[in-house]
């Protein structure tokens, strides 16, 4: 400060002010101590948003089940429409469900790469346009604000989107999603010792698997999650579909039971995706941020259980290998056995919506469990598989 001399005040002396200069110094200097907070502050409004989509989606399964009598199947099968499209109607995206419907001839053919536009022989009717296409990459429920704002488009492979030319058989077609279906299913070798297929991968990432084939009717016993995918009234018929399940199934209540969460997206990985089986370059292949609004191609000898890897569901355990909660977005890198699970992007916690409704945000420390890799057997049930599995018999308090 500097003393100023003020004679034509009150009879004179001398004053103390701040020159121009300081006071900016001072003004930067309060910004620079209030930044954390206002940061905090603008993290604490996207979390709250973020709780309040898996909100909007749980009302959105419950009206499902009361107008159709079922809960959403987690797909309609391979290259088939997953819950995310199924739901649209009860998220007030009517216009997007029945263009996607109409393209699809009610979802009874795949919505693969032609549907996008990239197939020249396919008629023009057939083709998404492109008005259409950003309308869809525009439903703000399915993305969470942390990570990306509505209307992004999003990467495909390692590029960007629109750039892809053929079908690969693992298309990353469509916007990216940040929640992701539970999935649980029994222990790898306790599931094929049970079923007697020793070759058979039950994994929890079966729901592109054709509901007609005995043997993912085999494995739908052993699907301990809230979500499967749908039945057919007729056999291969695609659109005669209906629920496979109701509320009832649900044995230790709607209130100790998880449905959707946030999935976990490694920062590297954000925007970007790469099938296994065509290397594009990203490490082991992993599909972390890919598609959620349709089941991703299953191969032939194995369509019965696999497929979703990441795109539809997340769960936490693969085989045998329990998969935690991932610590924020700079953990795991390469997820384990290639799948990615679940975790958030907000600070310390993910957040998973309940059968019944609300929204729990999870401590990243909650224990998945533990599994004898010889027998299969559990040997411990940490808080995460209660949670997922409908019908353990476990009982969580939360408080």
């Amino acid at each position: 400060m500097r003393r100023i001399f003020m004679s034509n005040w009150g009879g004179g002396g001398a004053r103390w002010a701040f020159t121009l200069v300081e006071l900016l110094v001072v003004i930067a200097i309060i910004g620079v101590l209030l930044l954390p907070a206002i940061q905090a502050a603008r993290e604490a409004a996207r979390r709250a948003q973020c709780s309040n989509q898996l909100k909007q989606i749980g009302l959105a399964v419950h009206n499902f089940h009361d107008t159709l009598g079922g809960i959403v199947p987690a797909s309609l099968g391979d290259a088939r429409v997953s819950a995310y499209v199924l739901l649209f109607p009860f998220l007030e995206q009517v216009a997007m469900y029945d263009i996607l419907s109409q393209k699809t001839n009610s979802f009874s053919s795949g919505l693969g790469f032609a549907v996008w536009g990239y197939d020249p022989a396919t008629p023009d009717s057939g083709k998404l346009l492109e008005a259409e296409i950003d309308a869809l990459f525009s439903v703000p429920v399915w993305r969470c604000p942390t990570r990306r704002p509505p209307g992004q488009k999003d990467g495909i492979y390692n590029s960007t989107y629109g750039s892809g030319t053929t079908d690969s058989g693992n298309i990353a077609n469509g916007p990216r999603g940040d929640y992701a279906m539970v999935a649980h299913m029994y222990p790898l070798q306790a599931s094929r010792e049970a079923l007697g297929i020793s070759g058979i991968n039950v994994n929890p990432f079966f729901y592109s698997g054709i509901p007609a084939d005995s043997r993912t009717i085999a494995c739908m016993d052993y699907c301990r999650s809230a979500f499967r995918p749908a039945m057919y009234k007729t056999p291969g018929s695609t659109s005669t579909w209906y629920p496979r399940d109701s509320f009832s199934r649900i044995i230790d209540g709607t209130s100790n039971t998880i449905i959707f969460g946030e999935k976990h997206i490694h920062a590297n990985n954000f925007r970007k995706w790469s099938a296994p089986s065509v290397g594009q370059g990203e490490a082991n292949g992993y599909a972390q941020d890919c598609g959620y609004i349709f089941a991703p191609h299953s191969s032939s000898s194995g369509a019965y259980v696999t497929g979703g890897v990441a795109w539809l569901s997340a769960g936490f355990l693969n085989g045998d290998t329990p998969i935690p909660l991932a610590r924020g977005a700079n953990d795991r890198l390469t997820s384990i056995t290639q799948e990615a699970g679940f975790g958030s992007w907000h600070p310390g916690i993910c957040q998973l919506l309940f059968v019944d409704g609300p929204v729990h945000a999870l401590r990243t420390s909650e224990p998945a469990g533990t599994v004898n890799v010889t027998s299969g057997e559990v040997t411990s049930w940490g808080v995460l598989w209660q949670l997922a599995d409908c019908m353990d018999g476990g009982v969580i308090n939360l408080d």
